[in-house]
């Protein structure tokens, strides 16, 4: 379920023009940062949308923005915590 955010372009005749589209995780970071948009948009606007869903429901709780929230931290931490694996695998360790 991706949600399309109404972005205003100028089209080729260098007039103004209102559109729906996907915006780019650069873009939504930082509307996330200026408060324009929260953490469940963020989430459900980029591309692991439908394994959040699939999160909550295993969780028993609400897409909310705080369910998100802490969606999105706990992935990071698992992203890191497989970097580090990776590099292990390497005998890089990170401290």
């Amino acid at each position: 379920m991706n949600f399309l955010f109404m972005r205003n372009i100028e089209n080729n005749n260098n007039e103004s023009e209102l559109t729906h589209a996907p915006l780019s995780y650069d873009e939504r970071v930082q509307l996330l940062q200026e408060g324009k948009i929260g953490h469940l948009r963020f989430v459900l606007e980029g591309d692991d949308a439908q394994e959040f869903i699939a999160w909550c429901d295993s969780h028993g709780v609400e897409p909310c923005d705080d369910a998100a929230e802490f969606y999105l931290e706990q992935t990071e931490i698992d992203a890191m915590d497989m970097q580090v694996i990776d590099n292990e695998e390497y005998g890089i360790w990170n401290e």
